[in-house]
């Protein structure tokens, strides 16, 4: 994290509606929670790409979704994210 707080993910966490989920770029979600913390946005639902897959969305009322800007999703985890976005069912 930049120390003036104007990284990239610092942006989109700033800009990201309330309640939104923020699917971070990897697995080790210690970092991204730090930068929402200090931010004071608590209120994100901070998960890993990999979260997508396993259908942690699944059945959640999605309000909006940021994916972090160093996030590579593969085609499956995008593919989870669009039918957890439409409330499709696999």
């Amino acid at each position: 994290m930049k120390p003036d707080g104007s990284g990239r993910t610092t942006q989109q966490m700033k800009e990201a509606p309330p309640y939104s989920v923020f699917v971070w770029c990897d697995e080790n979600l210690f970092y991204p929670k730090v930068i929402a913390e200090r931010l004071g946005r608590g209120d994100l639902l901070i998960i890993s790409p990999h979260q997508l897959e396993t259908g942690y969305l699944r059945g959640r009322k999605l309000l909006a979704i940021t994916v972090d800007h160093a996030a590579q999703l593969t085609n499956r985890q995008h593919d989870a994210l669009m039918r957890d976005l439409k409330g499709d069912r696999p």
